[in-house]
């Protein structure tokens, strides 16, 4: 299961942020555990989405006992603005974050470009084709050259930071 808030329940129904399919997978195949955060109506974020309303059997809501505003959203908030974690989560969660250089990946996050087709790809200027190869664009990322067309037909779309 998943286990989330009611902002990340709200996301998973604005265009552009979730693939559906994905969406669909995770709560039917998973299932969801959400906290329902102050100010949260979840059962109306449920019933505006169709992939939640179709799910809702596989989705668990729990209210919160202390009611508080640490949430997942608001940490990496504060990494991507290089502000302390410290007394919003444990050591151990910190250590892990720094272990797996969670911090450089969520402190560009906002720089991110979603790009659907390798045209949206180079018009956004994101990155130039550093080589065609029999009509295929390719951009060199970290001296590995990548065909954007294999990374957008595999996941949906190819992300690329641009700092």
């Amino acid at each position: 299961m998943l286990v989330c808030g009611s902002d990340l329940l709200h996301s998973f129904g604005i265009p552009g942020i979730w693939i559906a399919e994905q969406v669909r997978g995770i709560c039917r195949d998973y299932g969801l555990v959400c906290i329902r955060r102050e100010g949260q109506d979840v059962d109306k974020i449920i019933s505006n989405d169709e992939i939640l309303k179709e799910n809702r059997g596989n989705i668990r809501i729990v209210d919160e006992l202390v009611p508080n505003q640490i949430s997942s959203t608001r940490i990496r908030d504060c990494i991507s603005r290089g502000l302390s974690i410290k007394y919003l989560t444990a050591d151990e969660v910190i250590d892990y974050i720094r272990e797996h250089q969670l911090i450089y990946r969520y402190r560009y996050r906002s720089s991110l470009t979603c790009a659907k087709t390798v045209d949206d790809l180079f018009f956004a200027k994101v990155a130039e084709p550093s080589a065609v190869v029999d009509g295929l664009k390719k951009v060199e990322f970290n001296d590995v050259v990548l065909n954007v067309e294999d990374v957008i037909t595999q996941f949906g779309c190819a992300w690329l930071m641009s700092m």
